[in-house]
């Protein structure tokens, strides 16, 4: 079966090593060695263009002794450095083949199973058709609600503009209302001062008068003519 033009579907092949009796992963191993008969591994050869033009741009007849060593190393570097690559890339193609494999039975496997609930598939296209309505919805619910936050934030720098305005106005009045009392406070204090030395001059006026009466009963007292 595995030597025919095409390789059959691993599922309907599958199918059929199970109502055999066969061994499925066996089977499994061989229908992938049949499927990948023309081996990628077996890389092409680089063209000469991939090479550097160092490596070719000195005949090796003029090269010296000291020359030779020098290349030499530098190709063997260079041999080691693209064995490593070749190595890597091996590996590299050899987890491809293997992951391609797998994808290609989860496909298989998908195929089959769409094939066994293909009367599930008006449903599943219910579902479907109702989820993208649902996700239209939300879209068009986040739009709205995107538009009102922007609103809501304009709006938002709008007051705080307004709320500075205030406070800067307020600032003013507060300054204005400070020199207001602070000027109030100064003719208060200048009226005090002022009462003030008119009470200091009315006590030495007093003083000065209560001294002239003393000093004139004194002398109406030595003027009176003794009995």
């Amino acid at each position: 079966m595995l030597r025919c033009e095409s390789v059959p579907n691993w599922g309907q092949l599958e199918l059929v090593v199970d109502v055999l009796g066969g061994d499925v992963e066996t089977f499994r191993v061989l229908w992938r060695a049949a499927r990948d008969e023309t081996s990628p591994l077996a890389l092409p050869a680089p063209s000469p263009e991939w090479f550097p033009e160092e490596t070719v741009r000195t005949p090796a007849a003029e090269l010296t002794l000291s020359d030779l060593d020098e290349a030499e190393a530098d190709l063997r570097e260079r041999d080691t450095d693209r064995r490593r690559r070749e190595a890597d890339t091996r590996r590299e193609l050899v987890a491809a083949l293997d992951e391609r494999a797998d994808l290609g039975d989860r496909l298989g496997a998908l195929r089959e199973r769409l094939g066994r609930e293909r009367g599930r598939t008006e449903e599943l296209e219910r579902q479907i058709a109702d989820l993208r309505n649902a996700c239209e919805r939300h879209a068009r619910k986040i739009k709205r609600l995107k538009d009102e936050l922007r609103v809501l934030r304009e709006e938002r720098i709008t007051l705080l503009e307004r709320l500075e305005v205030l406070s800067i106005r307020r600032g003013e009045l507060n300054f204005t209302w400070a020199r207001e009392v602070e000027a109030q406070l100064r003719s208060a204090e200048d009226l005090h001062r002022t009462k003030d030395a008119r009470l200091a001059a009315l006590d030495e006026r007093l003083l000065a008068a209560e001294a002239l009466l003393t000093e004139m009963a004194k002398r109406a007292e030595r003027a009176r003519p003794e009995a």
